[in-house]
């Protein structure tokens, strides 16, 4: 019998005389955390209790069997080391690589995020899962997938450096290839479904349908006006849309989110009419307008032009912000191009309107020269939307407009005089020059006709000469006025900037100018003459001369017999009888 069971047991121990294998053992006693299980050794091995807790085992007594791993017949202090968890990694190992070579799904937890990717525990295996391999689309975020259970493909194992890289993305395309066979085979046009955002771009969305993807374009997404898709989307989310256009052949699906909804354009011009008046959001604000909301899908433009009664160069910035509620009017509809056409002006009142209430032709007004056109005048500001003209003409009395129009400049304040306000074209003349009386127009009330006066010859031609009188006025002298004799009336000795003096014929008010002559004058000092040597019967022009030149003789000669009586003492007369 000694010899029986001593055989027995040395059989019994060859399956441990070497480490690093697999035996079945018995569980002696337990104390102090740690499980002492004999394994047909010279000394039993322990096991700490902590690695059958973390298996799940509910309780564990001497006398249990249990399968342990030798990891050392004796270490250094001749125990013999033991392990259970060695041999659920084993265990684990087998059944990975059953699953790995036949391609079959394993379920796992994602325990924790690194670099790259996740750790998922697998069998008690940590395995790793790849970013790119999470699923179909990026995960916005990590931790709604940790402390999570999935299935996945295992990819990749390597046994002796304990690696194993896995894949969710595999088993969502397989569920996914299925899924878009099953969508396609009931797709239709105008189907309503529901999916998930799963990418936003420029120009729109793609749509994940649960098996396959649609497009959603930007104008598809709202009736309004939207500058960005994510202004209004967001990855991840879940969304109702409608099938818009399908394409079975390339499998092309648009989707559109506007059309779950009542186009608001159906009944634009009912909900509001031609110069009905209504408010508005300001949404954008342009170089040329401000586009304006109704309401969710309807949006109008405010042009430049229709914002303010202002006729300067006002920028749409500087009346409006995005954002401004504001009064418009309704000018125009297109309902085929979706267009609508406001006016904030219109619900102003308008200023030319208070402009003629308040004012008159003659008023004296005050402004900013907001712009100078040297063939044309000064541009005036009277306020903030109404302009007035000072034409160059209207500058000056006595100095020339395109050189009166150099002493102002953009910017300056000036006063003038209204002179006209014509209220169908909305033009008001303005005058600087008549804030002060018309010197021509005085000079021409103290005129008097048959007065001389001294002129500045201007200019000559063949039929009269004109001429300037006091430095102002003009002044006309026919060729026919310029002398007595018939003879010599020809303009060649008078030359420009000659002095002469005329006779006051003729007065023009209206136009400020005056007809003078010369003859006029000859004959007034040849009467003054007849007057002072007496009354001279002529029947010609030259005898009136030859009588002139006879008075001036005679007194000629009167003097010289007086100076001759002075000389001799004789004061006795001489006679002497003119020739004839």
């Amino acid at each position: 019998m000694a010899e029986e069971s001593f055989a027995q047991l040395y059989k019994e121990s060859q399956h441990v005389q070497a480490q690093n294998v697999r035996v079945m053992g018995k569980v002696v006693s337990i104390e102090n955390g740690q499980v002492l299980v004999d394994v047909g050794l010279k000394s039993e091995g322990y096991i700490k209790f902590q690695e059958f807790e973390d298996e799940g085992y509910t309780s564990i007594a001497p006398g249990d069997e249990v399968e342990v791993y030798v990891e050392y017949l004796e270490n250094k202090y001749g125990e013999t080391t033991l392990s259970r968890q060695r041999v659920l990694r084993e265990k684990a190992w087998e059944e990975i690589e059953e699953i790995y070579a036949n391609e079959r799904e394993v379920k796992g937890d994602i325990i924790r995020q690194v670099r790259g990717g996740f750790i998922v525990k697998i069998k008690g295996l940590s395995a790793f899962l790849p970013g790119s391999q999470v699923g179909l689309y990026p995960v916005d975020n990590a931790d709604d997938l940790l402390e999570t259970r999935h299935s996945f493909i295992i990819l990749k194992i390597d046994k002796k450096h304990d690696n194993m890289v896995v894949s969710r993305r595999a088993i969502l395309e397989k569920e996914r290839s299925k899924a878009r066979d099953e969508l396609f085979s009931t797709l239709k046009e105008g189907q309503i479904l529901t999916g998930t955002i799963k990418n936003i771009t420029d120009y729109g969305a793609f749509i994940d349908l649960g098996g396959s993807d649609g497009l959603m374009h930007m104008t598809d997404i709202a009736w309004k006006r939207i500058r960005h898709p994510s202004d209004v989307l967001k990855i991840g989310e879940k969304i109702k849309v409608k099938v818009i256009r399908f394409i079975p052949e390339s499998r092309r699906i648009s989707l559109s989110m506007k059309h779950l909804t009542e186009d608001p354009w159906e009944r634009v011009e009912e909900k509001y009419p031609i110069k009905s008046q209504v408010q508005g959001q300001v949404t954008k604000i342009t170089h040329y307008g401000a586009f304006t909301q109704l309401e969710e899908g309807i949006e109008g433009l405010v042009h430049i032009s229709e914002m303010t009664w202002a006729k300067h160069d006002i920028q749409p910035q500087q009346l409006l912000k995005e954002g401004d509620m504001i009064d418009v009017k309704v000018i125009n509809i297109d309902r085929e191009k979706r267009r609508i056409s406001l006016s904030r002006r219109e619900c102003i009142p308008k200023p030319w309107d208070r402009f003629i209430k308040n004012h008159n032709v003659g008023d004296v007004i005050e402004g900013r020269i907001r712009n100078i056109a040297s063939d044309i005048g000064l541009f005036v500001s009277i306020d903030d939307t109404i302009d007035g003209l000072v034409h160059i003409s209207a500058l000056s009395w006595n100095t020339d407009g395109k050189d009166a129009i150099k002493n102002y400049r953009e910017g300056d304040t000036v006063k003038a005089k209204i002179i006209d306000i014509n209220g169908k074209k909305e033009h008001v003349s303005l005058s600087i020059r008549e804030l002060e009386d018309d010197p021509t127009l005085v000079a021409i009330e103290k005129t008097k006709k048959d007065d001389v006066v001294t002129c500045v010859i201007q200019a000559i031609d063949d039929n009269d000469i004109t001429v300037l009188v006091h430095g102002i006025l003009k002044g006309t002298i026919q060729k026919r006025e310029v002398t007595l004799d018939e003879k010599q009336k020809s303009l060649s000795h008078y030359n420009v900037d000659d002095t002469i003096d005329a006779v006051v014929t003729g007065i023009n008010s209206k136009k400020k100018t005056l007809q003078l002559s010369i003859k006029k004058l000859e004959e007034k000092k040849e009467q003054e003459d007849l007057e002072i040597y007496g009354t001279v019967t002529t029947h010609t022009k030259k005898e009136n001369l030859f009588a002139k030149a006879l008075a001036k003789a005679q007194k000629a000669s009167a003097k010289t017999d007086s100076d001759t009586k002075d000389d001799t003492g004789d004061d006795t007369p001489k006679q002497e009888t003119p020739s004839s």
